[in-house]
């Protein structure tokens, strides 16, 4: 293909932006003496530069604020699974007695529950499902402990829950969980878990539990000298 010349190359610009000689008018003045350039040339070259602008504008578009993260199916079935075994092992040890309120640790203790350090740290999203779970199927409130905290009272209205890791069982899961008032006994066992009707529901329990339900705690605010055996 021949290439152009500078005199076809003029002619071609003036056919195509005959119309386009009025926008000389907005050009600002060279400050430099230059080559004399066809006004025809300006033209197209304004033009153009005109065009670009707006397809820098179209293309670049409105920014788009990003998309909070959404909570996975399986923190949420996690959240709920321990919500379900608080719920059971609360009723089991003290609601009907008049228990309002729980701590529940953040950390999820493992197999060995003396080694709450390398343990996981339930989120923010796992917290707030437990809470409005627990307080949906038992009417019971939830409160937060770290690791290691107590309460400073012993009342019977008041208790301290932790749960383990759920385990994956193939078609259930199970969650080791222990309860503990205030005056020094708690009751630990492993619940087995099933999903029914698009709910996590606690189906039995797994092995023995341990300890003793703390049913014979005192109704005084005060801690005792010496805890009742059993409590």
């Amino acid at each position: 293909m021949a290439r152009l010349t500078d005199e076809d190359l003029e002619r071609l610009l003036r056919e195509t932006f005959a119309d386009k000689e009025d926008l000389l008018d907005s050009l600002p003045q060279a400050t430099k003496p230059r080559r004399p350039i066809a006004p025809i040339l300006l033209a197209a070259a304004t033009v153009l530069v005109v065009l670009g602008g707006i397809l820098y504008g179209v293309n670049r578009g409105a920014e788009v604020e990003p998309t909070p993260p959404v909570a996975s199916s399986s923190t949420t079935d996690d959240a709920d699974i321990w919500a379900a075994a608080i719920v059971a092992i609360t009723q089991r040890s003290g609601q009907p007695a008049g228990l309002q309120s729980l701590y529940v640790a953040k950390r999820a203790p493992g197999a060995d529950d003396a080694n709450q350090e390398a343990a996981r740290t339930f989120s923010t999203a796992e917290r707030n499902r437990i809470s409005a779970q627990v307080i949906k199927d038992a009417g019971i409130q939830v409160g937060w402990l770290g690791t290691g905290a107590t309460t400073a009272q012993c009342i019977r209205t008041l208790a301290r829950v932790s749960v383990g890791e759920v385990v994956d069982k193939g078609d259930h899961k199970e969650v080791r969980t222990s309860i503990a008032y205030n005056c020094g006994s708690h009751y630990t066992v492993t619940y087995r878990i099933e999903k029914r009707d698009d709910s996590w529901t606690v189906t039995g329990i797994v092995g023995v539990p341990e300890g003793a339900v703390p049913s014979s705690c005192p109704v005084s605010g005060k801690t005792p000298a010496s805890p009742e055996a059993g409590c």
